[in-house]
């Protein structure tokens, strides 16, 4: 995994060596001082401790403050926004002894990368957590190593009050597959309706707590040259809206390769943090299935229909998938949707 590592003393610097050999060739070494590190291995950095921590706030970058919390709180503290935007933060002392999970401990992996550390340190892994030390349920853990995405995080804090207060919560499963058994704090109920927490990638009927999301939704997009992003986006809003699917879903935008250069939807899935492909005319052409095709669209682009086939062949890549929504238009743009399979497991 990416993370970086920052170091303010030599003693600190050459700890750092030792925490990247946990996690190999993609962690980052920094050393900020006003006394240089020589290592071919470390970088000196010479802008500011609040610049590049911002920074890596900015790039999402996991970050490892090797010295004193309070050095690590103070370079934080102006770039904390949400339990689920803030970055993975954990601070280790300098002589290796403990690894504190200081933000984004949970949803984020800060609690992960700091059990690493501690395990390949033989360091004290320091948890302040409710859920951690009373050993119980935590969902946002459950809902990180599943990939699914909390729809709102005050229902995170709910969730976890109930189990500590010694309640039994319930949860439903909806067009995923459910793979497990649930520990006893954790009852699995079909009807979401009486569900305190849903996971499921329609918008819920009712006001459960909590609402996990997972990102298994393919849209495929035509449109005419030229279109912009916020036009693109609206028809994609409105698609999901009209279809009770939630836009925190879309795991992808597909087209055709024709329409690679295509500044509006590469922005309309940017916008979604969903990735954008592109297929060409015959990896299209060669999907089976039952598609409204257009000899118009045929003569323009080499096959029949681009939306449909696009967004299921991108919710075939990953295994098993199925149109959801047809062709629908909206003014010069053409959405579909397609579903992937997708399974839940408890990890127990």
């Amino acid at each position: 995994m990416r993370l970086d590592v920052i170091s303010f003393t030599s003693r600190g610097a050459e700890l750092s060596l030792k925490i990247a050999d946990v996690f190999g060739e993609e962690t980052g070494l920094y050393h900020k001082s006003k006394y240089t590190f020589t290592s071919n291995r470390i970088t000196n950095v010479t802008e500011s401790l609040g610049d590049w921590t911002g920074r890596h706030f900015e790039e999402h970058i996991p970050v490892i403050f090797v010295g004193a919390l309070g050095i690590a709180v103070r370079a934080i503290a102006p770039f904390i926004k949400s339990k689920l935007k803030d970055i993975p933060v954990v601070c280790v002392d300098e002589a290796g002894k403990f690894a504190i999970p200081v933000l984004s401990s949970h949803y984020g992996g800060g609690l992960y990368i700091a059990k690493r550390v501690a395990e390949g340190l033989g360091a004290v892994c320091v948890m302040t957590t409710a859920t951690d030390i009373n050993s119980r349920f935590a969902v946002d853990v459950f809902a990180t190593k599943n990939d699914l995405i909390p729809a709102n995080k005050d229902g995170i804090k709910e969730i976890s009050s109930k189990i500590l207060s010694g309640e039994q919560i319930s949860m439903s499963f909806e067009n995923v597959i459910f793979d497990g058994e649930m520990p006893e704090e954790v009852k699995v109920v079909e009807n979401r309706e009486i569900a305190d927490v849903v996971v499921s990638n329609r918008t819920a009927t009712r006001s459960c707590i909590l609402q996990l999301i997972p990102p298994n939704l393919h849209l495929g997009v035509g449109c005419k040259r030229g279109r912009g992003t916020g036009e693109i986006l609206e028809a994609i809003k409105q698609t999901l809206f009209s279809e009770g699917l939630k836009l925190e879903a879309v795991q992808d935008i597909s087209s055709i390769d024709i329409k690679a250069d295509e500044a509006g939807l590469a922005g309309a899935a940017a916008e979604l943090g969903a990735e954008f492909v592109t297929y060409s005319a015959g990896e299209l052409r060669a999907l089976e299935g039952d598609f409204s095709g257009s000899e118009f669209v045929r003569e323009i682009t080499g096959v029949d229909n681009v939306c449909e086939r696009s967004a299921l062949l991108s919710a075939q890549k990953s295994g098993k998938g199925r149109l959801i929504v047809a062709k629908t238009v909206w003014d010069s743009v053409t959405v579909a949707v397609a579903e992937s399979e997708y399974t839940v497991r408890s990890f127990l």
